[in-house]
């Protein structure tokens, strides 16, 4: 993501990190847990995020508050990438664990497990490895990927997609995360 403006408004990004992501705003909703009114209201500027809210859409973005609410241009700090990936990576190790996720179906249990398996995740949960191979906006991407990756393989936090959309979601994650798999090991 570029740097921004000081004149863009709250809507404005919370609607470019939707849109960069190819989320609805019902999807965007299930991915944050928040009701479609809020995250309309937040976009038009008829309303905004409580700072509990605007927490967790950074932390899941990977962005920090500064920019969100426009005193920064720079989205990306290092203290904020670094906490949104401690967070996804706790997640995705306690999903298993949470009875309440149960797999969309067997290839995104396999897609799930791979991963997890994948010398990519092991070596990614070290702080110094990741930032030493992946740039600070490849990091703060990989986020996003990750709750995306999460959000689409289980049933508790699922994403409102049709099983063709789910597919094609799951496979673009999929790619992405292959890629850097591949940089990462060569």
């Amino acid at each position: 993501m570029q740097e921004d403006t000081l004149y863009t408004t709250l809507g404005e990004r919370i609607h470019r990190l939707r849109v960069r992501y190819g989320l609805t705003q019902i999807q965007f909703c299930h991915l944050l847990d928040l009701h479609q009114a809020n995250v309309s209201a937040w976009e038009t500027g008829k309303g905004s995020p409580s700072v509990e809210k605007l927490m967790n859409l950074g932390l899941t973005f990977s962005v920090s508050l500064d920019w969100l609410t426009g005193v920064s241009p720079i989205p990306y700090t290092e203290f904020v990438v670094t906490a949104a990936e401690r967070r996804i990576i706790q997640q995705l190790q306690d999903l298993e664990d949470d009875p309440g996720y149960v797999f969309y179906d067997e290839a995104a249990q396999d897609l799930y497990e791979r991963f997890k398996q994948s010398s990519f995740f092991q070596s990614y949960q070290d702080l110094p490895c990741r930032q030493a191979r992946l740039k600070q906006s490849e990091r703060a991407h990989l986020v996003v990927l990750l709750h995306l990756f999460r959000a689409n393989v289980a049933h508790s936090v699922g994403m409102p997609y049709s099983q063709l959309q789910l597919v094609r979601h799951l496979r673009r994650v999929d790619r992405t995360i292959e890629q850097l798999m591949i940089r990462w090991d060569s």
